[in-house]
């Protein structure tokens, strides 16, 4: 998970993302990562998982997809003293769905920063 947290972070950055957000966002992109490992793929790492992150203007849309089907009652885990992480997904981004098919389930998370004003130029 580390990696692909370090590449998310780094892309973020790149693409002048302002700093206050890139924390949460790399944490909420770290549980959709984190879920997909865990339960869509089963820890089985032959699977793989499919993420592809955009930008389009000031909207950051992330998709993690996975092999496993998802179901909606996650009461188990937080029996167990876990099942956060759609929580803090919530929390952060502006908008989370999630698409189940007969080969996978995909999650996507959105997230429109706040305008950012370009400096006025200087006086001559």
């Amino acid at each position: 998970l580390s990696p692909a947290r370090h590449r998310f972070r780094r892309w973020l950055e790149d693409d002048a993302t302002p700093p206050g957000w890139v924390a949460d966002l790399v944490l909420a992109f770290g549980e959709v990562i984190a879920n997909a490992v865990e339960h869509g793929n089963r820890n089985d790492v032959r699977r793989v998982i499919g993420v592809e992150a955009t930008r389009v203007h000031n909207r950051i849309e992330v998709s993690v997809t996975d092999a496993g089907s998802w179901t909606q009652d996650s009461n188990g885990s937080q029996r167990r003293g876990r099942g956060r992480g759609f929580e803090i997904i919530n929390a952060i981004a502006g908008s989370v769905d999630v698409d189940t098919s007969a080969v996978g389930t995909t999650v996507t998370f959105a997230v429109d920063l706040p305008a950012v004003e370009a400096p006025l130029p200087s006086a001559p």
